[in-house]
């Protein structure tokens, strides 16, 4: 491609993601431009199915408006497959997780512990938590961490069954 053409390009492409992304068969898309040759790019877009991709996009009503903003640049698709996910896949460490941008375990400790004293307060919910055991909070903050993080905490307390049979 051209560089003087980049920007339409990019520009077109930005206006096709609209009907793209409210096609109920698009799962997610990225159109990445290659920094050693910048007018190479790679449009990935991840569908439900190829057969979604095929029949239900390209047959549906969000097709033609995505078509019709990438048509002038259809004849320079070098390739178009379909592929599927494999099982290797993650990511980086560059870019901190929500656990470690919030403050880590004792930011949500403190969360928990401003969220049941306020509970506490409360007269509708008070009698469903006024006997807590006092470390509640603390051990409820072990969800929003493993949310955030991923660490298992959450799911080794249960597998211990401490947090299941209390629940009960």
């Amino acid at each position: 491609m051209d560089p003087r053409d980049a920007e339409e390009f990019e520009a077109a492409y930005a206006r096709a993601s609209v009907p793209l992304a409210a096609a109920p068969q698009c799962v997610d898309y990225e159109l990445s431009r290659c920094v050693e040759e910048p007018s190479a790019y790679v449009l990935r877009i991840c569908w439900t199915s190829a057969d979604d991709h095929m029949r239900g996009f390209r047959g549906g009503a969000h097709f033609p408006a995505f078509f019709a903003e990438i048509k002038p640049y259809v004849r320079r698709i070098e390739e178009m497959r379909h592929y599927e996910r494999t099982p290797v896949r993650g990511a980086g460490s560059s870019v901190p997780t929500m656990y470690d941008w919030a403050g880590g375990s004792a930011a949500f400790e403190r969360l928990t512990e401003v969220f049941y004293t306020n509970v506490l307060k409360d007269e509708l919910l008070r009698p469903l938590f006024e006997h807590m055991d006092p470390d509640h909070p603390k051990w409820v903050a072990i969800w929003p961490s493993e949310v955030f993080r991923s660490s298992g905490g959450f799911r080794a307390c249960w597998k211990f069954g401490s947090v299941a049979a209390s629940h009960d």
